[in-house]
């Protein structure tokens, strides 16, 4: 059970440390930025094979139906219910979180997002805000100088 979760584990935290690598010190690197793209690929592949396909396969055929074959005393086995519960709430959080991975994939091969990157992190996000936020005073800075965002000033373009 561990392993076939532990799998994928090492496919996505090998793509969040390349997306980490990417930019540092304010330099982009792009041989991280394909790792990380190609990483999520395999994440996205191991999680299918490992969690959707072995799981059901294996764990939950072996506690579901291979300890009642294997008891035929027709007793319950203690906790029958309750860990088989627990496992198929597993397997349906498996496929919840599959969707969102399925989702984001398409996300990246549609253009709608154009590198794979880690939006839950704080600093990311500041980041990006500040960029955009400098861009816009600088474009505001230049509107009041008397030069459009493009670097002309008005009066070049009214001759």
């Amino acid at each position: 059970m561990i392993w076939l979760h532990d799998v994928t584990d090492i496919a996505l935290e090998s793509t969040k440390c390349n997306v980490y690598f990417k930019n540092r010190g304010g330099q982009f690197y792009k041989f991280h930025d394909i790792y990380a793209t190609v990483g999520f690929i395999v994440f996205a592949i191991c999680w299918y094979v490992f969690r959707l396909y072995w799981l059901p396969l294996k764990v939950l055929h072996s506690t579901g139906y291979g300890s009642m074959y294997h008891h035929q005393t027709h007793k319950l086995v203690p906790f029958y219910f309750f860990f088989n519960g627990m496992l198929w709430a597993l397997q349906l959080l498996n496929i919840w979180w599959f969707m969102f991975i399925i989702n984001f994939l398409v996300k990246v091969a549609t253009g709608q997002i154009t590198e794979v990157d880690d939006i839950r992190e704080e600093e990311v996000m500041r980041e990006k805000l500040r960029k955009q936020k400098e861009q816009k005073m600088k474009a505001l800075r230049q509107k009041q100088n008397g030069r459009s965002p493009r670097g002309r000033s008005k009066k070049s373009r009214l001759v």
